[in-house]
């Protein structure tokens, strides 16, 4: 959808006006380089993403510190870096259709994929998924040298995954639904496929998280245009679901959706695809209860919780706004704030 012209339509309609009444602590960093695209959090001060701008001490891929705006390039010659992924302090991402890892070093993936999907490391190996070239879906055990031990198809394109005891669980799209495959903790290959959420149009957007021994799956249903919460307890085959928006041909809300511990219970940060603003979802005595945050422009995507404090959060995002002067350029920003 962004690069589509109804999507920067849809950006100059939004404006970018500096109004953030009700936000503390709001924060452009280093606006003057444009960052935040696929940002991931690596600490409660420090986030990962690309720099496509500035002079060639600024480019590429990138940490950010939040507090004092310090930028530090990890990959000089990754300016055009995508899919950014993170797990246990190493890096993830593509550049074209070449894979690569950074731990203190790049590491070229002998991998080409059109899309990196999931990324999860286990010490001294890790697994990706991501979408080949030849149009498969694939998964990768990788050595901390970049070697590729074990690989394997999956069932559907990976949307999102996570470890529990060591046992990594893969969401992917179907056009039967969301399913989750189940991998051991070993460098093999799934040992069970399960379907999570039925519905050909599952799982377009997926996050995952766990409380205690309860998993939580949000999944953006894209023909429905609905927000949905999976709940599966521990020791339970099927999840209960629940819808959390929904307004077919209304709304598009449950973009870049992103789970949270809110206080042992579930929240959720999702983009609103319609209206281009960040929105969020808590529960509150039981009832989920939504509002659109108040940051205006065009804003919202890729959110990540970088630390809390009780119901207080401080989060990270994309901010995608369109000049006012000359209407058609479009500068994109790393924003830091706290709701």
């Amino acid at each position: 959808m962004k690069n589509s012209s109804l999507f920067f339509l849809l950006v100059w309609l939004c404006g970018c006006s500096n109004d953030i009444s009700g936000i503390n602590n709001y924060k452009l960093i280093r606006p003057e380089l444009h960052l935040g695209e696929y940002v991931q959090v690596m600490s409660s001060d420090t986030v990962v993403t690309v720099s496509r701008n500035g002079s060639a001490e600024t480019l590429g891929l990138v940490s950010v510190n939040l507090i004092s705006s310090e930028l530090t390039v990890l990959d000089k010659e990754a300016s055009e870096a995508r899919d950014i992924l993170t797990s246990h302090g190493i890096i993830a991402y593509r550049i074209g259709t070449q894979l690569r890892l950074f731990d203190k070093i790049v590491k070229p993936l002998s991998l080409e994929a059109d899309r990196l999907r999931t990324f999860s490391w286990f010490g001294t190996w890790g697994r990706i998924t991501f979408d080949s070239i030849n149009r498969k879906s694939e998964w990768a055990t990788i050595k901390d040298d970049g070697t590729i031990i074990a690989s394997g198809v999956l069932r559907g394109s990976a949307r999102n995954s996570i470890v529990r005891d060591n046992r990594e669980m893969i969401f992917q799209q179907t056009n039967l639904g969301l399913f989750m495959s189940n991998f051991d903790g070993s460098e093999k290959g799934s040992t069970e496929d399960q379907l999570l959420i039925p519905g050909p149009s599952q799982g377009a957007y997926v996050s995952s998280l766990l409380i205690g021994e309860t998993l939580y799956i949000a999944s953006f249903d894209e023909n429905e245009g609905a927000l949905v919460l999976a709940t599966k307890a521990a020791g339970v085959k099927i999840p209960t679901i629940e819808t959390i928006e929904s307004a077919p041909a209304k709304t598009y809300r449950g973009l870049d959706v992103t789970l949270f511990n809110d206080q042992g219970k579930p929240g959720l940060l999702y983009l609103d695809g319609w209206a281009l603003r960040l929105r969020m979802a808590r529960l509150n005595d039981k009832v989920w209860a939504t509002q659109e945050l108040p940051f205006k422009g065009a804003t919202g995507f890729y959110p990540k919780v970088v630390s809390q404090n009780g119901a207080k959060l401080k989060i990270v995002f994309h901010n995608f706004r369109t000049s006012i002067t000359s209407l058609n350029q479009s500068f994109e920003d790393l924003v830091y704030a706290e709701i």
